[in-house]
């Protein structure tokens, strides 16, 4: 069973660094590798922070990224989402998958 976190009051070092980078410009592209950080550190400790994860997405529409890089985070962060239902995050999440990695068989 996960927990849901918000990156805001996490006590995670990735999480700190996060909302720091956030506080000074919430769309700089260098936000993507701490945010994949803290995804991988949700994934370790079974806990979910919906905006982080969100976050991520948003920033992959935004910044291109290989798709192949994208794929296995978007799957994970799919997956943490059905973790956390009957919450909103996952139909949330699903919309914010990018038009490229739909595409990908």
């Amino acid at each position: 069973m996960s927990r849901s976190v918000n990156f805001n009051t996490s006590p995670s070092a990735n999480a700190t660094a996060v909302k720091a980078q956030v506080d000074v410009d919430a769309l700089d592209q260098s936000l993507i590798a701490l945010l994949e950080a803290y995804l991988d550190e949700q994934i370790a400790t079974s806990v979910v922070d919906e905006e982080a994860n969100m976050t991520l997405l948003k920033l992959y529409s935004i910044y291109s990224t290989p798709v192949d890089h994208q794929l296995p985070r978007a799957i994970q962060i799919l997956a943490k989402g059905l973790t956390v239902l009957p919450s909103n995050f996952f139909l949330g999440a699903s919309y914010l998958v990018s038009e490229p990695l739909r595409k990908v068989r």
